[in-house]
């Protein structure tokens, strides 16, 4: 990389850039991501931005605040979900915590005591009862 492009980037956070990038390219492609439901959506910068935003807004209103933990337990076919909500996060400051979805059910109850997430994303009903029966967090449904 480019001092120039690296001096862009320094102090920066993702949400930053990709609002940086809106501004400068609005509609050049940003991303192309599966969604769990089966279809992709590519977005431009601008579309990108927006959605982190309106996920950011919706995040908000269930609570989360800078330095609150979200924990993402979506398959690898939500790659669309899992983008937005971590995007979402960071513009709050929040972190996101990916939960590998194979693992037993002691090493889910370890992975979650140790981060101790606010919310537990997940993408349908039989993800959300296994995580309420080990983990008394608050399962939010895509």
């Amino acid at each position: 990389m480019s001092d120039d492009v690296l001096s862009l980037l320094r102090n920066k956070t993702v949400p930053q850039w990709l609002e940086r990038q809106a501004a400068h390219m609005p509609n050049r492609l940003a991303a192309s991501l599966p969604a769990w439901r089966g279809y992709r959506e590519r977005l431009t910068y601008a579309q990108l931005v927006r959605h982190m935003q309106r996920t950011a807004c919706g995040l908000h209103e269930l609570g989360i605040r800078r330095g609150d933990c979200v924990a993402l337990f979506l398959s690898n076919r939500a790659a669309r979900e899992a983008t937005l909500t971590a995007l979402g996060c960071w513009q709050l400051g929040a972190m996101v915590v990916p939960v590998n979805r194979r693992y037993a059910d002691e090493e889910l109850c370890h992975a979650l005591n140790l981060v101790e997430p606010r919310f537990i994303v997940v993408q349908d009903h039989v993800d959300a009862g296994r995580l309420r029966t080990l983990h008394p967090g608050r399962c939010v449904l895509l």
